[in-house]
């Protein structure tokens, strides 16, 4: 089971999160049962993480946050984030 995510830019300030979940074929009921609960586990992970990237967008939007600094997991979104 994977999981990935896409994100659509549809203007400066917004933009389409689509995230997608992989899963093998199952074979016994067994795994039917745990393959559904790592399917509600992923959903809550997904969830949490999206509404705080929505808090941290309007804490931004609102200039009640002046700037957000990337964490090693953005790395590769700095130098877009620095105009570059």
């Amino acid at each position: 089971m994977y999981l990935t995510h896409q994100v659509w830019p549809i203007f400066h300030n917004r933009a389409i999160w689509e995230a997608r979940l992989y899963v093998a074929q199952r074979t016994i009921s067994q795994h039917t049962r745990a393959r559904e609960y790592s399917r509600e586990l992923l959903r809550d992970a997904c969830l949490e993480d999206g509404s705080t990237l929505d808090a941290s967008h309007e804490g931004l939007e609102s200039g009640a946050i002046s700037h957000c600094v990337p964490q090693d997991q953005q790395r590769m979104c700095a130098p877009l984030c620095q105009g570059t």
